[in-house]
C-alpha cells in the first residue's frame, strides 16, 4: 500500500529521477521535445525554502513513485512541482499527494492556496478544479536577450539618481533595513504575503541575488535572482523569481530600471538571457517588458482556492512565478 510522508532531504535525487521520467514520458506522449518546464533543477532548493511543505509517495516494493512540493509566502501559498511516476500515474496517488499538502495547509492562516498548471493538459486542470482550486489568469514565462557589450539605452534619468544594491553585498544593519522594506512591499502589494523564505534562500544558497532598487534607504522595488548552477535558472539564463515595484510608486519607468539592473546582473554573471513570470492580469507590466523585447516562451495556467478574496487584481508591476 502506497503511503504518503514527508519528504526528507535524502530524497532528493529520487524525486529529481521522478520529475524527469515523468516529462520523458509527457515528450513521448505529445511526439515533440516541448518547451522546457520547470523540473529536477528546483527540488533541492524548493525543499530546502520550505521542507515541511514537501511529501513523497512510497511503495513497499518500488520506493518513492511521487512527490509534491509546495511552501508558503506568508499568507500565500502554492504548490509545484507535483509528480507521479507515469507507472503509477492515474491510480489514486496524486490525490494522496495533494490532500497532503492541504493538510499541511490547513492550520495556517493562509488568504490564498495556488498552484499553476498545463492549460495544453485538460486532464490536469479538471484534477486541481476538483480540489477546488480555480482558473485566474494565464501566467507568461518571457525572455530577453541579454546584449553581452553593454547595458540598453538608459531607462530613466532622476534627480536624485536610483542606486542599485545587492542584498548579498551589504552590512548587517542596512541589510535588515532593507529586509524590513521589501517585507513592506510586499505586504502592500497583498496583505500577509512575505517573500522572506526566498529572500533568505537565495543568500543563505548562494542561488544568485536580490537586486535593491532605490535612492538611499528608500526602496522603490527589488527583484529575486536566480543565476547559479544549483538555482532554479535554467543554463545560461538569469531567472527573476519575484520582482515587485512600491505600489506608492507603481510607473513603467521604474519598472524598466528594476528589468534593466536585472539584464545588468545578468551580463556581469556572463549570462545570456534574463526569464521573468509574469502573470497575465498585470497587463501594464507585461505590455512594457514586451516592448523592450522580450517574448513569450510558456504559459502557465494561475489556479487559486478562494478562501477569503482571489489575487484577481494584482498591480501591474507585481511579477511572480508559481512553477
Amino acid at each position: 500500500m502506497t503511503a504518503i510522508r514527508p519528504m526528507a532531504p535524502d530524497d532528493t535525487a529520487q524525486v529529481e529521477r521522478l520529475i524527469d521520467a515523468e516529462m520523458a514520458a509527457r515528450r513521448q506522449e505529445t511526439g515533440a521535445a516541448g518547451v522546457e518546464r520547470a523540473g529536477s533543477r528546483l527540488v533541492k532548493s524548493r525543499f530546502q525554502k520550505d521542507p515541511a511543505g514537501c511529501f513523497v509517495a512510497e511503495d513497499p516494493s518500488h520506493g518513492v513513485i511521487g512527490a509534491a512540493l509546495s511552501i508558503a509566502w506568508g499568507s500565500v501559498a502554492w504548490l509545484g512541482p507535483l509528480t507521479v511516476h507515469p507507472e503509477s500515474a492515474g491510480k489514486g496517488v496524486e490525490h494522496q499527494l495533494l490532500q497532503a499538502v492541504l493538510d499541511h495547509w490547513e492550520p495556517m492562516t493562509l488568504s490564498v492556496q495556488g498552484l499553476e498548471a498545463d492549460p495544453a493538459l485538460p486532464t490536469a486542470v479538471e484534477f486541481y478544479a476538483s480540489f477546488g482550486f480555480r482558473p485566474q489568469f494565464l501566467t507568461a514565462t518571457l525572455i530577453g536577450a541579454v546584449d553581452p557589450d553593454g547595458p540598453r539605452e538608459p531607462i530613466r534619468q532622476r534627480s536624485p539618481s536610483f542606486e542599485l544594491l545587492r542584498l548579498a553585498q551589504l552590512p548587517g544593519a542596512l541589510e535588515e533595513t532593507m529586509l524590513a522594506n521589501c517585507r513592506r512591499i510586499s505586504e502592500r502589494h497583498y496583505p500577509g504575503l512575505d517573500y522572506s523564505k526566498e529572500l533568505q534562500s537565495v543568500k543563505d544558497l548562494h542561488l544568485g541575488d536580490t537586486l535593491l532598487l532605490g535612492v538611499g534607504e528608500r526602496l522603490y522595488g527589488f527583484a529575486i535572482c536566480h543565476a547559479t548552477p544549483g538555482s532554479e535558472a535554467e543554463t545560461g539564463s538569469c531567472y527573476v523569481k519575484a520582482l515587485l515595484i512600491d505600489p506608492a510608486i507603481d510607473d513603467q519607468e521604474t519598472l524598466l530600471a528594476l528589468v534593466e539592473a536585472c539584464e545588468g546582473y545578468a551580463r556581469m554573471q556572463q549570462l545570456k538571457t534574463v526569464r521573468l513570470g509574469v502573470n497575465l492580469a498585470c497587463w501594464e507590466g507585461y505590455q512594457a517588458v514586451a516592448a523592450r523585447g522580450y517574448h513569450v516562451q510558456q504559459l502557465q495556467l494561475r489556479m487559486v482556492r478562494p478562501i477569503d478574496d482571489l489575487l484577481s487584481d494584482p498591480s501591474p508591476f507585481h511579477f511572480n512565478d508559481w512553477r
